[in-house]
């Protein structure tokens, strides 16, 4: 029941209207958080700005960051103000390869994309999820282009068991210790 409602917010947002309307909805929310964040936080640099998103969060926030920026002034009610440039993407149990592929994008065109974020200078894109998550997939297959980027690599923290994958996702993939010692 879970993938099914997933699986029909992304339906959705694939549609044009509704997606014209999520985004201008995003890009509000977005704006007004930051503009809010900055008024309480005058110290604040916002080049240190990450923005997460989970599952269709991720995919809505992969098109603002991906999408080439119009010449519009202002920008467009879609489209992120210019002064705001994260320095991280996370993507959280994202279906944004599944998504991409579905809709057959052609591959150079998603290159592209996925090479040409709009991230700070040294930014990163993560994209985190479980193995058994019915709606996440990977993303890195479709990097081929960007090969100059590091590897992926299994990470975890303290408390978190992992078992080694069948094929190691990194030369070295780094796992985490359980309190009692155990991997």
């Amino acid at each position: 029941e879970f993938a099914n409602h997933a699986m029909l917010d992304i339906m959705l947002f694939v549609t044009p209207r509704w997606r014209k309307l999520i985004l201008e909805s995003v890009v509000a929310r977005i704006t007004q958080t930051i503009a809010h964040f900055e008024a309480e936080n005058p110290r604040w640099d916002p080049a240190n700005l990450t923005l997460a998103g989970h599952s269709l969060g991720s995919i809505i926030l992969f098109e603002l960051l991906t999408a080439p920026p119009s010449q519009a002034e202002p920008p467009l009610p879609t489209e992120l103000p210019r002064h705001i440039v994260p320095m991280h993407f996370v993507a959280l149990g994202s279906p944004i390869a599944a998504l991409h592929q579905v809709q057959e994008e052609s591959s150079t065109r998603l290159n592209e994309r996925l090479c040409n974020f709009r991230l700070g200078a040294g930014g990163t894109f993560k994209n985190l999820f479980h193995p058994n998550d019915p709606v996440a997939y990977r993303i890195e297959p479709l990097l081929a282009a960007c090969r100059h980027k590091p590897p992926p690599r299994a990470e975890g923290g303290p408390g978190i068991k992992r078992k080694p994958p069948k094929r190691a996702l990194a030369p070295h993939p780094v796992f985490a210790r359980t309190s009692n010692g155990e991997d």
